[in-house]
C-alpha cells in the first residue's frame, strides 16, 4: 500500500453501480420531531407489522416519533372488516374511535385493494366511501398521505393472467390521486412505483401474487420513501489520493495510518435496512447497496474491518470498481432496532385488538368485560419499548480499517 498517498481522502456520494440522478422532488412529507404518525388501511398495512420495514425506514430518519399500526386484514373504505358481528356502520365507528383516541399528528391511509374487485362499476361507491373516511379523519387535524393500491404480481402457470385485475386497480389508484389533489392531501402512486420496480437479482416480491414477504416490504419501503421525496439511502465512499470531501451519507474523521493498515472513523447520517434474513445481497433503483471503493493501491487482496471485525475481502482491481457492503455493526444496529419495533407493535396490537375482544367489549362483554381494565396495562410496556427504539435509531462512530493480507 502506499502509505504517502493514503494521508488524504475523497469521499463522495455516487452511483457507480447504479445510475441514477440526485435530485428529489419536493418532499411531500415533512415529519417532525414529537410527531405522532398512524398507519390506517387494510391488509397491506395490517401484515407490515409482520416485518416492520415501513416503519423502520421513518424511524432511522426521524427522531422523537411515535408510531402505530391500526390495519385490518380485509378492511375497506366502508370498515366492512372491523365490524365484527355488527354492521359496517358499527365497523367505521370502531376506526374511527380508535384513531381518535390516538391523537394523531400525520395520517398514512393504504385503501383500495378489496374494492377494486367491483371493477368500474363499483367507482363512484368507493369515491363516495372514501371522501366519508377523509372527513372523519380530517377531524383530528393530522396531515394526510393517501396511498395506492400495489398490482398483483404476476405468477407462474396456471395462475391467470393478472392484468384485468391491474387493470382496476390502476383505476381505483388514479380516482384516489384525484380525491387526494381535491382535498389537499399527499399521494404517493405505489402502484406505478412497485410496477417499475427493478429488483436485482430477480426476485418476487409477494408469496402468491398479492400479499408482500418480507423482502416485498423490504422494497415497498424504499419506494414509499421514493413515494414522498426524500433522498434515496445511497451510501458511496471512495477512498483516494486526491482530496477530502464530504458525503451525504455519512461522516468521515480522523484518518490515520498504524502500520500497513489506514484506518477512519465513520458515523452515517441515519441506519440502513437491515436485509431480509436469508437474502445477502438485494438492490433497487430506491435502495441502492453501499459501496465501499479503493482507487491507487498497490495489486494484492485488501480486507475492510470494522471495529475489528473482517466484513469484506478482494482483490485490488475489485476494490477500483466498488465493493458492496451488506454487513456490519451499522446493520446489526438496525437489526436491534427492527426487533423493537416488531415488540412494541404486537404489544399494541393485543392491546388494540384483543383475542377476546367480543368478550371484552364486543356483545358478549357481560361475561367477560371486567378484563377491559386490564389493556391499559400494556401501555407501560409499550412506552418501556419506545425507549429503547429512540435510543437504538441513533448511529454511532465506527472504525474503518483497510489492510492489506499478508
Amino acid at each position: 500500500m502506499q502509505h504517502s498517498r493514503w494521508l488524504a481522502f475523497v469521499v463522495f456520494l455516487a452511483g457507480t453501480l447504479l445510475a441514477g440522478p440526485l435530485a428529489f422532488a419536493e418532499p411531500q412529507l415533512e415529519i417532525q420531531s414529537g410527531d405522532r404518525v398512524l398507519f390506517v388501511g387494510n391488509t397491506l398495512i395490517e401484515r407490515a407489522q409482520r416485518y416492520d420495514y415501513l416503519e423502520l425506514a421513518i424511524t432511522t430518519r426521524f427522531p422523537d416519533v411515535t408510531y402505530r399500526n391500526l390495519g385490518w386484514s380485509g378492511d375497506t373504505v366502508y370498515g366492512e372488516a372491523r365490524a365484527y358481528f355488527g354492521s359496517p356502520a358499527d365497523g367505521f365507528n370502531h376506526l374511527k374511535e380508535h384513531v381518535h383516541a390516538l391523537e394523531p399528528t400525520v395520517l398514512l391511509v393504504a385503501y383500495g385493494l378489496n374494492e377494486s374487485a367491483q371493477g368500474e362499476a363499483g367507482l363512484e361507491a368507493f369515491t363516495e366511501g372514501l371522501n366519508r373516511l377523509l372527513a372523519m379523519l380530517s377531524e383530528t387535524g393530522a396531515r394526510i398521505v393517501l396511498l395506492s393500491p400495489l398490482p398483483h404480481e404476476q405468477a407462474t402457470s396456471p395462475v391467470p393472467d393478472v392484468s384485468p385485475a391491474n387493470a382496476d386497480i390502476k383505476l381505483y389508484s388514479q380516482r384516489i390521486a384525484a380525491v387526494a389533489e381535491a382535498g389537499g392531501h399527499a399521494y404517493v402512486d405505489l402502484y406505478t412505483l412497485m410496477d417499475e420496480l427493478q429488483v436485482a437479482p430477480p426476485m418476487p416480491l409477494t408469496g402468491n401474487g398479492i400479499h408482500l414477504t418480507e423482502l416485498g416490504y423490504y422494497h415497498l419501503a424504499g419506494a414509499l420513501e421514493a413515494g414522498l421525496g426524500w433522498p434515496r439511502r445511497q451510501w458511496h465512499v471512495h477512498v483516494d489520493a486526491s482530496e477530502i470531501e464530504q458525503a451525504r451519507g455519512t461522516q468521515v474523521q480522523n484518518i490515520r495510518e498504524d502500520g500497513a493498515s489506514i484506518l477512519f472513523d465513520v458515523t452515517d447520517d441515519y441506519l440502513p435496512l437491515d436485509l431480509p434474513g436469508g437474502v445477502e445481497a438485494t438492490r433497487s433503483e430506491h435502495l441502492p447497496p453501499r459501496v465501499l471503493q479503493l482507487s491507487e493501491i498497490e495489486d494484492g487482496t485488501y480486507q475492510l474491518l470494522i471495529d475489528g471485525n473482517v466484513i469484506a475481502e478482494a482483490e485490488a482491481d475489485a476494490w477500483a470498481e466498488g465493493v458492496e457492503i451488506h454487513a456490519g455493526p451499522s446493520f446489526q444496529q438496525a437489526a436491534a432496532l427492527r426487533k423493537q419495533i416488531l415488540l412494541k407493535n404486537k404489544l399494541f396490537f393485543h392491546q388494540f385488538r384483543p383475542q377476546n375482544e367480543t368478550y371484552i367489549r364486543g356483545f358478549r362483554k357481560h361475561e367477560q368485560g371486567r378484563h377491559a381494565a386490564d389493556l391499559p396495562r400494556f401501555d407501560p410496556l409499550i412506552e418501556e419499548r419506545e425507549v429503547k427504539i429512540n435510543r437504538l435509531r441513533r448511529p454511532v462512530t465506527h472504525t474503518y480499517e483497510i489492510k492489506p493480507v499478508n
